[in-house]
């Protein structure tokens, strides 16, 4: 009886290690395809960061095909897109306070909805394929108009601009940019 439990613990232990580095294994594989991205941006003595994977087009249609209208996005690939700022902030007008965020969003053909969502994921999807996204942890859900691109992005981008005072994060890829208005809070 001890053997037997004694084998059935350290079979336990090794199925645990074979799933673990599994996991690895596959979360290394997929950066090699959308690589890992961080963004620092500094203005008006606020710190900010966006740490993102950037998949490729590949010939794919990206927006209403790969991504479906209409429904939560992880905002790249692999983990979802976070970003972290040290001072409270307006996106598009609403009070957001700082902090980290991840960054979900739901693509549609004339706007996107931008989701600050405060839980920390692991990865952006469930093993059965649906979106990690929780809704209870929305901070701030805004709608954004999205804008048809003169040429096309092969790779997903997010970057920072500033503008009179105001700051912009885009969102690109594939024919589409959105651009998120921000403005530091003093």
């Amino acid at each position: 009886m001890k053997k037997s439990l004694k084998i059935a613990g350290i079979s336990s232990i090794v199925v645990i290690l074979m799933l673990i580095t599994t996991f690895f294994v596959l979360k290394n594989q997929t950066k090699q395809h959308s690589p890992e991205q961080t963004v620092n941006y500094t203005v008006n003595q606020c710190n900010f960061t966006v740490n993102y994977n950037r998949p490729y087009t590949k010939g794919r249609t990206i927006f209403g095909g790969l991504v479906p209208f209409h429904q939560v996005w992880r905002t790249g690939a692999n983990e979802p897109t976070t970003l972290t700022f040290d001072k409270d902030i307006l996106v598009d007008g609403s009070k957001l306070p700082q902090g980290s965020y991840s960054i979900w969003t739901v693509p549609k053909p004339n706007s996107w909805k931008i989701i600050f969502n405060s839980k920390k994921y692991a990865w952006g999807v469930k093993f059965d394929g649906s979106v990690a996204h929780d809704p209870n942890y929305d901070a701030l859900v805004i709608e954004v108009p999205s804008h048809r691109l003169t040429s096309p992005v092969e790779q997903f981008a997010i970057f920072f601009d500033t503008v009179n005072d105001f700051i912009t994060l885009t969102l690109q890829w594939e024919d589409t940019s959105v651009v998120i208005p921000i403005k530091v809070l003093a």
